[in-house]
């Protein structure tokens, strides 16, 4: 999201999202992302919805980071060379939709 590392602190059960979206050429592109503190973690959710032109498209995927985890990775960024300590994310679920490849039988 906006091609930078940025700090969140969340409270417990306080959460942030953020979305845009952007009418394009082949129609309707849509982006969300949420991050949740939950009991002991945080739960970070991606999802993506629009259209082109083979129909409409839609996608997502779940996240989540124990605090114990929320600074266990050393990242190098390219280009300043900067390490930045970032989490160690555990997929929950994840997933994607072909309106148009349903409807045909895929």
């Amino acid at each position: 999201m906006n091609c930078g590392w940025v700090k969140i602190t969340l409270k417990p059960d306080q959460s942030l999202t953020w979305i845009a979206g952007e009418m394009t050429e082949e129609g309707p592109s849509w982006q969300m992302e949420r991050f949740e503190h939950v009991g002991t973690s945080i739960v970070n959710t991606s999802a993506t919805w629009g259209s082109d032109c083979d129909g409409r498209h839609e996608s997502h995927c779940s996240n989540e980071a124990a605090y114990h985890e929320l600074s266990a990775r050393l990242f190098s960024s390219y280009p300043d060379g900067e390490y930045y300590a970032v989490p160690i994310w555990h997929k929950l679920e994840s997933g994607q939709r072909d309106h148009t490849a349903e409807a045909a039988g895929y």
